[in-house]
């Protein structure tokens, strides 16, 4: 599994600023199912996070990460250029006005367009992705 290092890359990007915001594989997060309904990811992480909150995208090329960055010290997309890594922040105030944060790690063929949750932390702390997704759930209620 990739670990909040690479969070901390893509949120944080510096030298990959222009990767970033022109990566497809934000495009293709975003219009994909949640797997809720007919909802997109888009649809669904506004949801989430409702009036009060805000949600950021941001993606680059999986083989430009170095393979430091990598808890195996090794990238296991740096052979595949069609492999994008994509970042989904979200942030909410709740009703009692306290803020809540998720961030979602995606890995995303560009070309297949077939994506892969493969990491989320609630509040900061990393999550199995079934407790993960209970706990947006409950999130998007409170």
């Amino acid at each position: 599994m990739v670990v909040s290092l690479i969070f901390g890359l893509l949120l944080g990007c510096g030298e990959l600023a222009q990767e970033v915001v022109e990566d497809p594989g934000i495009e293709i997060v975003k219009k994909s199912s949640c797997g809720v309904g007919n909802a997109t990811m888009e649809e669904y992480c506004n949801e989430v996070v409702g009036v009060n909150g805000q949600v950021k995208w941001t993606g680059v090329r999986a083989s430009a990460i170095p393979d430091e960055n990598w808890k195996q010290k090794k990238n296991p997309y740096k052979n595949n250029p069609d492999v994008s890594l994509v970042v989904v922040e979200m942030k909410k105030v709740t009703k009692k006005g306290n803020e809540k944060t998720a961030v979602l790690g995606y890995a995303v063929n560009t070309k297949s367009k077939v994506k892969e949750l493969i990491q989320l932390e609630i509040d900061g702390k990393p999550q199995s992705i079934l407790l993960g997704l209970i706990e947006l759930g409950i999130m998007s209620t409170e």
